[in-house]
């Protein structure tokens, strides 16, 4: 991701950017799923967000994962950023 502005970790991850769009990382409280929302400028900008943020937890995803690493890898993918 290039041009972030900030990045905040309340309920969930929030990636800002500088041309005002944003792509929100959280687990549903209802459903046992990840959810990814985003606005942007133009629809294919916000898509875009969302294709990058997915293949990056799918990345580590695919990786031999244990709960106890997860805060380490959580953190990782949000470095990475």
């Amino acid at each position: 991701f290039e041009d972030v502005e900030k990045v905040t970790y309340t309920d969930g991850c929030k990636v800002y950017f500088k041309n005002g769009g944003f792509i929100t990382c959280r687990f549903s409280g209802t459903e046992p799923l990840l959810r990814l929302m985003s606005e942007a400028p133009t629809e294919g900008e916000a898509q875009g967000y969302i294709n990058a943020f997915k293949a990056l937890v799918e990345k580590i995803m695919r990786t031999d994962f244990s709960w106890a690493e997860a805060a380490q890898k959580y953190m990782q993918m949000y470095e990475a950023l």
